[in-house]
């Protein structure tokens, strides 16, 4: 473990009995806000308390990465991969789970605010989060990741998940193209899915696309969604998880392409939220972007193959 066991046993409940106080926001098995627990069901664990120290030790280190300025993405969804692939948690569970890394993750990256990391701290990270997400993968029953790793085209054969949304509009498209260019540019600051470091592009790698620019543009729409939802106090993290698995699952992109997809959508998550920075989300309309979300997520999800 990383720091988990270092936590007092009062810590460690408090902060599982926040997590499901606040499972009733999101989605649970059919694709609905979870259903609330009934007194006898709350009174039970939802899962053994190893398992919640793993998920926990998990979200610290994703969260020292994102302080160190390692992206901690590849991170997560490898451990959500490894927890669904044994198939022994259900739908609410696997729900707690990325809650539960999230809840830990938010928590850590706020008290370090305002301290640095150092290179030799960052370089130690790093090299801790590309060996957990081994583990991960090691450990994981069935990986579509590697398939998707290799031999993948630049064709787009999935006619179905959310449509663009109105996102897009809310920058001009000098600035959407100046934001592609900016993480095309910085690819090499990326981490591919295995949690490897991503090459340097020659110039003539960079002077052909990497993708069609619809895809480029619905990863972008995808991170606008998922940053204007996180300004209004949604956790998001469900919904790039359920699009980093579409994205996966018809093995239609390289290693390489995911990982610019990926890059795409948080660059885009980062400058929706940015522009709004000075700006209150209306409580009133949390909810519509909540249901808005789920419903992306369920579309994400209805249009992944199984398997």
């Amino acid at each position: 473990m990383f720091r988990a066991h270092q936590l007092d046993r009062d810590s460690v409940d408090r902060t599982t009995a926040f997590v499901r106080d606040q499972m009733n926001e999101t989605l649970c098995g059919t694709l609905r806000r979870c259903v609330p627990e009934t007194a006898a069901e709350r009174a039970r664990p939802l899962l053994p308390r190893d398992v919640e120290l793993r998920i926990i030790d998990a979200g610290m280190i994703s969260a020292t990465a994102d302080w160190c300025g390692v992206s901690s993405t590849p991170h997560f969804l490898a451990m959500m991969d490894f927890e669904r692939g044994s198939r022994r948690w259900n739908e609410r569970q696997h729900t707690y789970i990325a809650f539960l890394h999230g809840s830990i993750k938010k928590t850590i990256r706020a008290k370090g605010e305002g301290t640095h990391c150092d290179e030799p701290a960052r370089v130690a990270v790093e090299t801790l989060v590309q060996k957990r997400i081994r583990q991960y993968r090691t450990a994981a029953s069935g990986d579509s990741t590697n398939s998707a790793a290799s031999g993948a085209t630049s064709r787009d054969p999935a006619s179905k998940g959310p449509p663009i949304s109105s996102m897009l509009k809310l920058f001009s498209s000098e600035r959407i193209d100046q934001m592609i260019a900016t993480v095309r540019d910085n690819l090499h600051r990326l981490t591919l899915p295995d949690g490897s470091a991503m090459a340097r592009e020659s110039d003539a790698e960079r002077a052909q696309p990497l993708l069609p620019a619809s895809i480029e543009r619905r990863a972008v729409d995808a991170g606008m969604v998922s940053g204007v939802s996180e300004w209004c106090g949604v956790d998001p993290h469900l919904h790039y998880a359920a699009m980093m698995a579409w994205e996966r699952g018809h093995r239609r992109w390289s290693a390489k392409q995911l990982a610019y997809i990926g890059g795409l959508h948080d660059a885009a998550k980062s400058a929706i939220k940015g522009s709004r920075q000075h700006q209150m989300c209306d409580p009133n309309g949390k909810g519509a972007i909540a249901d808005s979300l789920m419903t992306r997520v369920r579309q994400y999800r209805e249009a992944t193959p199984s398997g």
